[in-house]
């Protein structure tokens, strides 16, 4: 196997851990690898393009988390996705991933996962309690608090 082919497969390796992370920072170290794909165009030496993805991971991870934070106010976390928390949301079920659990919030599905000892219902009104990657943790709604 060709050493480009080989750091082009673990960058993708590396973006499908990235999708079930949802962390943003896997994310920047499969692409330095697929950079150093083409670094590995230029040299044959193992060392050189270790270096490289060593290098272009830091580099970009540094750089982004930089960004990330005056971005969002919150270091390392997705102020979306956290915004969320206290939030209600309606249970639904998705034809396309049975026996999966899902809240839909604002319209958009989202992955989810019951607090223990809780089991959902489709159409039951849930509340967000915390962000877990990329999927909701979800429990019973609070009731509202009378005026």
């Amino acid at each position: 196997m060709s050493p480009a082919l080989a750091w082009i497969l673990l960058g993708v390796v590396l973006f499908g851990v990235e999708m079930a992370t949802g962390t943003f920072v896997v994310l920047w170290i499969g692409l330095a690898s697929v950079l150093t794909a083409a670094v590995s165009f230029w040299t044959d030496q193992v060392w050189i393009q270790s270096v490289a993805f060593a290098t272009l991971s830091v580099f970009l991870v540094v750089l982004t988390r930089q960004w990330a934070q005056r971005l969002s106010g919150k270091p390392g976390q997705n102020a979306h996705l956290e915004s969320l928390v206290g939030t209600t949301g309606t249970m639904v079920d998705l034809p396309e991933a049975p026996g999966k659990l899902f809240v839909r919030i604002g319209g958009e599905p989202w992955g989810a996962d019951a607090a223990q000892g809780f089991t959902p219902r489709v159409g039951e009104l849930v509340e967000i309690l915390e962000v877990r990657g990329n999927r909701l943790l979800v429990g019973p709604a609070s009731p509202k608090k009378e005026g």
